[in-house]
């Protein structure tokens, strides 16, 4: 979830559409309440995602983020499950490698 965030926030930087104004929603209320500074970044493996997700987004000075249920957004969750079969996606990779080194 984070890493698609990241990703979409890089699209954005690279279309260079920092400025303009945006709604960006998204189906876990953990990565939206983070992003918004609801709820803190843990010291996870994946706070290292939070956070660099985090400083990218105020990047987007007109961006709104919301949370949407994940029952209400099931396309999008399908493609995201999609995306994380694709070898070539970091998270996936990160995993494995840690899962490796083990």
């Amino acid at each position: 979830e984070y890493v698609g965030l990241i990703k979409l926030i890089g699209g954005i930087e690279r279309l260079n559409l920092t400025e303009e104004t945006m709604i960006i929603r998204g189906d876990s209320q953990l990565v939206i309440k983070q992003i918004l500074g609801e709820f803190s970044i843990s010291n996870s493996p994946y706070g290292m995602y939070a956070e660099y997700a985090k400083n990218k987004a105020l990047k987007l000075n007109n961006a709104k983020f919301e949370w949407i249920p994940r029952h209400l957004n099931e396309y999008a969750d399908t493609l995201s499950k999609i995306a994380l079969i694709n070898k070539d996606t970091p998270c996936t990779s990160h995993h494995t490698m840690n899962t490796n080194n083990s």
